[in-house]
């Protein structure tokens, strides 16, 4: 199992019928953040294995990469999509409201087709038009996203993307940054590696990732 990265996107210093706009053509008609709607994924690659044990050759010949977990790992910057998905309106997280039901078992290898959460549904979409949306929070493997956020801030060039980002191991590859049309325009807020930092600093970045993911800090428990 990989480390999970959360992840929370904000857009800053934009009008909120901007940021509205934005957010709600990078979420796909599940309310979920989508990486094949920011960079796609060839269709030859999708439903490979890795390795690829079928058609490599004519995967790397049309695509570049043999199987989706390279072209994962190259494009995306981590080798699964978004998964653990909320919005937030307000501060009040929603989660995506429709799942897809194949099976009379309720197993997380199965997708689902249902509404779990109804409330939560008409609660989003009444934050959708009030044009009220905060931020996006979901989570990644081993480490975030780059090349889609800097596809997306190219997508969007006139507004700046904040990042915060936190790994399940408190306190290291975490932070914050500013991003503006592919380019990271302020990463002064970004802890450095583990080994440089003194007692003091890895408190403060364990107490910065505890905030992100939503864990309780207690200086105690990394005694």
């Amino acid at each position: 199992m990989p480390n999970h990265v959360t992840n929370i996107v904000r857009i800053v210093d934009a009008a909120p019928s901007r940021i509205q706009e934005i957010f709600t053509q990078i979420l796909d008609h599940q309310g979920r953040i989508d990486f094949r709607r920011i960079v796609p994924m060839p269709k030859i690659l999708e439903g490979t294995t890795s390795p690829n044990t079928v058609n490599p050759v004519e995967c790397a010949a049309e695509t570049g990469y043999a199987s989706w977990y390279e072209f994962c790992n190259a494009e995306w910057g981590t080798k699964w999509n978004a998964y653990e998905q909320e919005t937030f309106y307000k501060q009040v997280g929603f989660r995506f409201w429709h799942r897809t039901w194949i099976s009379n078992k309720w197993d997380k290898d199965h997708v689902y087709r249902c509404y779990p959460d109804r409330i939560n549904k008409k609660r989003y979409k009444a934050a959708l038009k009030k044009g009220g949306m905060d931020s996006i929070q979901f989570q990644t493997a081993w480490c975030i996203p780059q090349p889609i956020y800097e596809r997306l801030s190219r997508l969007y060039p006139d507004v700046v993307f904040s990042i915060t980002y936190a790994d399940e191991d408190v306190g290291s590859n975490c932070g914050e940054f500013k991003i503006q049309d592919g380019t990271i325009i302020d990463d002064s807020n970004i802890a450095p590696p583990w080994r440089t930092l003194t007692e003091e600093e890895q408190h403060k970045w364990r107490k910065f990732a505890c905030e992100v993911i939503g864990y309780e800090y207690n200086p105690e428990d990394y005694e």
